[in-house]
Parts: C-alpha cells; sequence; structure tokens
C-alpha cells in the first residue's frame, strides 16, 4: 500500500514535465498592432453657444489604414463628472453647431481600429459662453407648441432656443 502512494506522485511529477515540453504554437497569429496618435492644434477652448465647432483632429498611424477602417466617436460631458455623457457624431471631422447651456464641458474624440480593436482617445476642454446674455425675447407658436427667440441688438435671430438648449423638456 505504501508504495502506492508513492508512486502517485512520481507520475503527477514526470505528467507534468511531458506536458511541460510540448511544443507552443500558439504564437503563429500574432501581429503587430496599429499604434494611433491624435493631436490637433486646431480645437478651440472657448465657443458662444449656437457657433460651430470645427476640430479637424491629426491623426498619425504605425501602419496606415485608411480611413473606412476607422471608427470615430466625439462625445462631449459636463466637466462636473456626474453628467451623462451625450454623442455628437461619428465622423472623422468634428463640424457642429453648439446648441447646449453655457458651461464647461470636456469633448471626448475615440478613433478605433475596427480590424484589430486598438482604441485611442483625446480629451479637449470647451467652455460654453452665454451668446443671449442681451436682445430681444420673442414668444412664438409653432403647432400649438411655444417656443423661445433671440434677436440680438446686431440683428441675429436665433430661433427655438427653448427647445434647443432642453432637448428632453416639453
Amino acid at each position: 500500500m505504501k508504495i502506492h502512494k508513492n508512486i502517485i506522485p512520481v507520475f503527477l511529477f514526470l505528467a507534468a514535465i511531458i506536458s511541460g515540453c510540448k511544443k507552443d504554437e500558439s504564437t503563429h497569429d500574432l501581429y503587430e498592432l496599429n499604434k494611433i496618435e491624435l493631436d490637433d492644434t486646431s480645437a478651440v477652448t472657448t465657443i458662444l453657444q449656437f457657433d460651430t465647432l470645427k476640430i479637424t483632429p491629426i491623426i498619425k498611424q504605425s501602419i496606415p489604414v485608411p480611413d473606412s477602417e476607422l471608427s470615430y466617436l466625439w462625445k462631449i460631458r459636463n466637466v462636473d463628472g456626474y453628467s451623462d455623457t451625450a454623442t455628437l457624431a461619428t465622423t472623422r471631422n468634428l463640424n457642429l453647431s453648439i446648441g447646449i447651456k453655457k458651461g464647461d464641458y470636456r469633448l471626448v474624440y475615440q478613433v478605433t481600429d475596427k480590424k484589430t480593436g486598438v482604441m485611442v482617445m483625446k480629451y479637449f476642454p470647451l467652455i460654453v459662453t452665454d451668446r443671449l446674455g442681451s436682445g430681444w425675447l420673442i414668444l412664438e407658436d409653432k403647432n400649438n407648441v411655444g417656443d423661445m427667440s433671440v434677436i440680438l441688438p446686431t440683428d441675429t435671430v436665433f430661433r427655438n432656443v427653448y427647445s434647443e438648449l432642453n432637448r428632453n423638456k416639453p
């Protein structure tokens, strides 16, 4: 009986050594990843409400792939860290009218290589300042729904101000 107790650990040890000598073939499917770097000198840090924000980031790649093989995502979030993130665009460049409340925000630009799943993000600080500080407030009625417009002293008209700034409210 004592012989059987001593032989079992020996067999387990030999099995571990033999299985450890098996050729490793798991590295044959490895390939170099595309390293993506984002840079931008055109990003603004302050913008007036309802102005068009244009950002054209420079994308550097270690293995250049066409734009069709990359996915893009622009998001915005209030700097307080507690608000939800809103998607602005899914395009390479951002060219969008910023119709949000005044405040401090963080733009997030995300580029993902569709083939490898490698993702890189860049943050842009953004301060939205109040454009509608002075002017004439006009109440409008469209299809029995009220809204507000503003006429600035420069005769510039901003229509649907309330509904643009409060999209989730009646």
